[in-house]
């Protein structure tokens, strides 16, 4: 993830830049006391593209693809409405409320699959990004975060040398873990499935001082005719 706490500037608006993409803005009035924050993930591997709406403003201005994710956004705290159509056409297949609290930072991820003309599969959850505060810059954060959904639990360990961190030891689909502080030295990352220990990925990693690490595991396990989003993972910060 971005680094917590520090938003661009003091818009309150709806600008996304997503990966390799320009910016769409539609301010809300601006309220600089309190100020929210939210980033978008498009975890859903076989999704039809899609446009990304709240309040009724349409926040990307280049399609919102697989794997795509935006910097955050300030909003004025409270309820908003969120919403993902197929790109350029207005069909929705999410329609849904989030409450933003406080100063918090937050992800809204996209996610499950998506059967076509049904809607019912495919789907979206936020997790708060701001719960456990750095205790020092130099050091870095990193949680889990499980998206593919036809994959059973997996753990996921960090060794380095002598040092073990286990970030979990068992996590379904659309679970995910809190941050844990971490030292930025060179570690490496090993994704099993819980029910037969088999290695999934081995993930060298060297987190970044100050920085939010998000590790996702996406993709399919048996991706439909035509895809080629098979189970991966995706690393962001």
């Amino acid at each position: 993830m971005k680094r917590i706490g520090i938003f661009v500037g003091h818009l309150v608006g709806l600008c996304v830049v997503l990966t390799q993409s320009g910016c769409n803005v539609q301010q809300e009035p601006a309220v600089l006391e309190t100020i929210t924050a939210a980033s978008f993930f498009q975890g859903s591997p076989n999704s039809a593209d899609l446009d990304v709406f709240v309040n009724g403003g349409q926040l990307n201005a280049t399609v919102f693809t697989y794997k795509s994710f935006s910097n955050y956004l300030q909003f004025q705290p409270g309820q908003k409405s969120v919403s993902f159509s197929i790109n350029g056409t207005g069909t929705k297949l999410i329609d849904t409320t989030f409450t933003l609290t406080g100063t918090k930072a937050y992800t809204i991820f996209v996610a499950n699959k998506y059967t076509s003309p049904s809607s019912t599969a495919i789907g979206s959850f936020i997790v708060s990004d701001s719960d456990n505060p750095l205790s020092t810059i130099s050091n870095s954060m990193i949680r889990f975060v499980h998206l593919a959904p036809d994959t059973q639990p997996v753990s996921v360990k960090m060794t380095s040398g002598p040092t073990v961190v286990d970030l979990t030891a068992s996590k379904e689909y659309k679970g995910y873990t809190s941050f844990v502080e971490i030292t930025p030295i060179t570690y490496s990352i090993e994704i099993n499935r819980v029910s037969d220990g088999a290695l999934l990925f081995t993930i060298p990693f060297t987190p970044k001082q100050g920085v939010f690490h998000s590790l996702l595991l996406i993709g399919l396990v048996n991706p439909p005719n035509g895809n080629t989003n098979t189970l991966s993972y995706k690393m962001l910060n």
